[in-house]
């Protein structure tokens, strides 16, 4: 992205006159429909950590992608589930982001069992887990399935203006 040198010049600038605080340089990287990750890898040796995402369905037939629209519910679901196992076992992912995000949105609900899946595979390859109530309809019963499985966890807003930090926050201590 052109916007990365920008970002990283207000990055030093905000650290020097917040000292006191401990800043991190991370992106949202998106699975590609090759299974890795779109970041340039000068990028990606400057950043902190990674948020992986899975926003769109990789087309493993013809390449490129297919729209949610365009599938059956299962098998938007197993290409949701799948494109986030690859996900988790990138090296260069440090959080997993917007879990089950793309299916909520064209599908609705995701399977708990499966989040119970994901969530597990998270912990198991040491990886940070996004809470992101943006893209989960029962937020109640997804913490409560981190709570059960005990994974390290991230609140993510995904905040895309100021009045919008910290909604993540709110509405776990909602829920």
């Amino acid at each position: 992205s052109t916007w990365f040198p920008q970002f990283l010049q207000d990055f030093h600038q905000a650290q020097r006159e917040n000292p006191d605080l401990c800043l991190y340089k991370a992106a949202e990287a998106k699975l590609t429909d090759t299974g890795e990750l779109d970041i340039d890898p000068e990028v990606l040796q400057q950043l902190d950590f990674v948020i992986g995402v899975v926003h769109r369905y990789p087309d493993v037939e013809k390449g490129g992608y297919v729209l949610p629209t365009e599938l059956s519910r299962e098998e938007a679901f197993q290409r949701d589930f799948q494109s986030t196992l690859r996900l988790i076992e990138l090296k260069d992912v440090q959080v997993v982001g917007h879990l089950g995000g793309v299916y909520y949105k064209y599908c609705g609900s995701y399977p708990l069992e499966a989040y119970r899946e994901l969530i597990q595979q998270i912990k198991r390859k040491n990886k940070i887990l996004e809470v992101n109530p943006r893209y989960i309809s029962n937020l109640r019963e997804f913490l409560n399935l981190c709570l059960e499985v005990n994974p390290r966890v991230s609140l993510g807003s995904d905040a895309h203006s100021l009045q919008e930090l910290g909604r993540a926050r709110r509405a776990v201590e909602q829920a």
